[in-house]
């Protein structure tokens, strides 16, 4: 995993669609302008500048989204499920 120490190259991830993480778990995705932080316990969204401000010197690491972690037959049978 690639560990990214420099906050703009953060941001540019973010605004290529890539979901990151730093090392307290917080999960970072930018939308609509804005970053979006969720955590075990809450969420909250920022401007880009006070992003930049409260992370400049936070260690970020891309989220891997592997998709094997989908159970295609529970998916399936989601899908199948008809409401009377």
């Amino acid at each position: 995993m690639e560990e990214i120490y420099n906050i703009e190259q953060a941001i540019d991830l973010l605004k290529e669609k890539l979901i990151l993480k730093d090392s307290q778990k917080n999960t970072f995705v930018y939308k609509r302008k804005r970053v979006y932080v969720y955590s075990n316990n809450s969420y909250f969204s920022l401007d880009l500048n006070d992003f930049y401000d409260l992370y400049k010197d936070s260690k970020f690491i891309i989220e891997d989204l592997d998709d094997s972690t989908i159970d295609p037959e529970k998916d399936n049978e989601y899908y199948s499920f008809k409401h009377k």
